[in-house]
């Protein structure tokens, strides 16, 4: 589509003007998806700064964020993000970004800033109604999102009482013994229809048994009794597993960041994909998150959640769901990993991909 085409024209002109070894704005990587550049003050002081660009580019600006903890980069990103009509494209958005960096830093403006502007594209009458007809549909997507956020906002709380009084400590275990049963039931249900969901095979014996086993003592442990983490399966699959992170350390920023979370969605949880193949517990899973957008630590710009224990040579089959689960929590509070408050949800669903968390991994 001549969006598209567009798009390509304004990233070749920034890479011709921002390379790489540029003294004062960089343009490390940019492709259709992501951007990645880096800005150098008068002082030598590198920020490095990342945007994602959505499938509703550009009627949407990129989302722009960086690890740096500097309020007036803050500002600027969130102004960049509040862009409408023309100043959506990316171009333009370098463009101004590297104007205000300038300005607050007070060094001067590289050259051939004049050259980034959008370029002229060629326009017929199926490339309007290609682009009209892609209006509607995201225009009915946002509607659809709005709806569903609005059905879900009746969210009950847990108590946070940790004195249970035995009778409720037998009732919450009958409660988990229910669940399991009736997820393993619905489990041995898809094994017998030899029908695995999300186009997997029906599995193997070795990687269902392990699960199975692995499923039955997280349901007893003390970690998800003591609501540390919850989860489901996805679509009743024994290789697709949602786990909901509900608590990290304490006294980390992250911890604080979600007990924000909790004030707006009523939940303030992390939200983690689990995915298993055939040669588990050979190989390890492949994790990411999918809610919220979590900046800094090891969470790659898609999602995925890149750490040693997570690849073929540093995984070990001694390592349990359970365990994994728990060093994801320590290792996001002890790395700074930081809930980035400024993208919406249904915009987060264009950004955190399986596709995309695949790639960066």
């Amino acid at each position: 589509m001549a969006c598209l085409k567009s798009q390509k024209l304004e990233i070749e002109s920034l890479q011709q003007i921002f390379p790489k070894d540029h003294n004062r704005f960089q343009l490390l990587n940019c492709n259709p998806n992501d951007l990645r550049c880096r800005f150098i003050d008068g002082n030598g002081k590198h920020y490095d700064i990342q945007a994602s660009i959505t499938v509703t580019y550009p009627m949407t600006p990129p989302i722009w964020y960086s690890e740096c903890d500097d309020a007036k980069l803050s500002e600027i990103m969130q102004e960049l993000g509040n862009s409408q009509g023309e100043d959506n494209h990316v171009v333009l958005q370098v463009a101004s970004l590297v104007r205000k960096l300038c300005d607050t830093h007070n060094v001067p403006l590289p050259d051939n800033m004049d050259k980034l502007t959008v370029p002229m594209k060629p326009q017929n009458d199926n490339d309007s109604d290609d682009d009209s007809m892609k209006s509607e549909r995201i225009r009915k997507a946002y509607e659809k999102v709005i709806l569903m956020e609005t059905q879900e906002n009746d969210v009950h709380e847990k108590s946070d009482d940790d004195s249970i009084d035995s009778e409720k400590a037998s009732s919450k275990d009958e409660e988990v013994e229910q669940t399991l049963q009736q997820t393993l039931q619905k489990l041995n249900n898809q094994q017998d229809r030899q029908d695995q969901a999300q186009g997997l095979a029906a599995g193997s014996p070795n990687a269902v048994n392990r699960l199975m086993k692995e499923l039955r003592l997280i349901y007893h442990s003390d970690t998800f009794k003591q609501n540390v983490f919850s989860l489901d399966l996805d679509d009743d699959s024994i290789y697709n597993w949602n786990v909901s992170l509900h608590s990290v350390d304490k006294d980390s920023r992250l911890y604080a960041d979600m007990l924000k979370l909790k004030e707006i969605d009523g939940e303030g949880a992390i939200k983690l994909q689990f995915r298993f193949n055939d040669n588990y517990p050979s190989s390890p899973p492949f994790v990411r998150v999918v809610y919220p957008f979590i900046l800094g630590s090891f969470v790659t710009q898609g999602g995925a959640i890149c750490r040693q224990l997570r690849t073929n040579s540093g995984w070990t089959s001694a390592y349990t769901v359970e365990s994994l689960i728990i060093q994801i929590a320590a290792a996001l509070s002890q790395n700074d990993g930081r809930i980035f408050f400024g993208i919406s949800s249904c915009l987060l669903e264009k950004v955190y991909t399986l596709e995309r968390a695949q790639r960066n991994f």
